[in-house]
């Protein structure tokens, strides 16, 4: 009979521990997508700085000075596209926007390279665009120092 109390105990002990981490996973989402809520793309912002921007597609047959073209599935409900970037500032971090919509935030190199994930409204047929903003300081209500935009289509 005791090891059927101790084993009730143990098992509440553990079930309140798991329920205790999902709570403290959903805190640090909700913190992080207030955050993400918080950037606003650069009004009237003008292409400035060194940036050479590279978008890469999984179209094979591209030319260096067409649009690039993202042939997309409809089946799936994400896609994405690789930038290369050269010429930002290490001091600033790089800020990713596709149509003018905060994608993420990355730690910026001379030369980098990352994916950005396409979903939803960005997923759909026709042009879009690709921005990257640095800012003076890091701070998101100071100047532009750097900012440079791409085009690619989807079909």
């Amino acid at each position: 009979m005791n090891k059927f109390f101790v084993g009730i105990g143990i098992g509440c002990l553990l079930l309140s521990t798991v329920a205790g981490c999902s709570n403290k996973q959903d805190v640090n989402k909700q913190e992080q997508s207030k955050e993400e809520t918080k950037v606003v793309f650069p009004k009237g912002a003008k292409e400035t700085g060194k940036i050479n921007m590279k978008l890469i597609t999984n179209n094979e047959q591209q030319n260096e000075e067409a649009v690039p073209v993202l042939k997309v599935d409809p089946k799936l409900e994400l896609a994405q596209v690789q930038v290369e970037l050269e010429g930002l500032s290490e001091k600033e971090s790089a800020y990713i926007f596709v149509d003018k919509k905060y994608i993420t935030k990355e730690e910026a190199a001379k030369v980098f390279s990352t994916f950005i994930n396409l979903e939803g409204d960005l997923l759909k047929k026709g042009e879009h665009t690709v921005s990257i903003a640095q800012f003076k300081d890091n701070d998101l209500k100071k100047a532009v120092t750097s900012y440079k935009e791409v085009k690619f289509k989807i079909e």
